[in-house]
């Protein structure tokens, strides 16, 4: 499945739910879909209150319901495609054309924002050029470095990054995101596939001026990637059954120019390297994201050429979708 969270104007105000990319691009509410199917089976009152247990209008409540709401979502999105029924359970609408509906992140607010480093090329580009580094510690084969981002600083596809003010050089970078879930500690590798509940895009916004000045403190990175609009997730979560994460091809264009090819099979830490690392002596909890790092070629400090406002940045992965947005100065 590709699981969303959609936005939906009503008479009282925009509201969020979940849903589920249909055949045609069409959307889905999972919940409606679910809803429906169980009251043609009996109780009405029923059906709605275990429609609404196991598919809540929040992403991060619906995954950790687990594989039962798994199924049931499935399910759901199988009768909803099967053209029996356009309009749910007390007449409400559950499909909708994508003209007619919002798409915001699929995960609004994260749990957490995990963003490592697993990719040998990208890194070595990256520190030859800002400066910090002539070559790959040994540290980093060791183990898969990360930082953690805000989930508050969260947004979604065809909405606007806000050019941050103390901002020279603006860059973008081309990333997959796992999202966890299922909650763990201690998970050994052969075991870390079971936590996996799908992958999205991820676009890390990076402010490339200050980057170096906070590298040489010695303590991490913090307002060269923390601040309103800098981290974007997209278009949708593809579950795990459908998407490896091993191999997929991806591109980056900005303005329609394509800027940078990659894949996935570059990934020197393995998902399962992740997990396993990240859950010593630490609980992982449904909703928590763990971006690759950027790609190969996926980021314009590879090349010396960063964002101008006004810029239109695509990053597409085989498999999940485009993740579309748009550079803008502040108002």
């Amino acid at each position: 499945m590709k699981l969303v969270t959609y936005e939906l104007v009503t008479p009282i105000g925009p509201i969020q739910r979940v849903g589920a990319i249909a055949s045609g691009g069409r959307i889905v509410d999972l919940q409606l879909a679910c809803a429906t199917q169980l009251a043609r089976k009996g109780d009405p009152a029923y059906a709605r209150q275990r429609s609404e247990w196991l598919i809540p209008t929040d992403m991060v409540l619906f995954l950790g319901r687990g594989g039962e709401a798994g199924k049931a979502a499935s399910e759901a999105l199988a009768f909803a495609e099967s053209g029996k029924e356009r309009t749910g359970i007390d007449g409400l609408r559950m499909i909708f054309e994508p003209t007619e509906v919002r798409l915001a992140s699929p995960l609004p607010r994260p749990t957490s924002i995990r963003d490592f480093s697993c990719i040998e090329e990208h890194y070595l580009a990256a520190i030859k050029r800002l400066g910090t580094g002539t070559e790959v510690p040994r540290s980093w084969y060791e183990w898969p470095p990360y930082y953690k981002g805000n989930p508050l600083t969260v947004i979604g596809p065809e909405t606007d990054v806000i050019w941050p003010k103390y901002a020279t050089e603006v860059d973008y970078e081309l990333e997959v995101a796992m999202v966890i879930g299922k909650r763990g500690k201690d998970i050994p590798r052969e075991r870390a596939r079971e936590y996996i509940a799908g992958f999205t895009i991820f676009n890390d916004i990076s402010i490339r001026n200050i980057q170096p000045g906070e590298q040489s403190t010695g303590v991490g990175l913090s307002k060269s990637k923390d601040f309103d609009t800098g981290n974007i997730l997209g278009p949708c979560i593809v579950t795990a059954d459908e998407f490896d994460g091993r191999n997929a091809r991806a591109h980056v264009s900005i303005n329609g120019e394509v800027r940078g090819v990659a894949n996935l099979n570059a990934m020197y830490h393995s998902w399962e390297d992740l997990i396993a690392h990240s859950s010593q002596s630490e609980t992982l909890y449904p909703g928590e994201v763990f971006a690759s790092g950027s790609l190969g070629k996926g980021s314009g400090i590879e090349f010396g050429r960063y964002l101008q406002p006004g810029d239109i940045m695509e990053l597409e992965v085989e498999g999940i979708g485009v993740l579309r947005n748009r550079l803008t100065r502040p108002s």
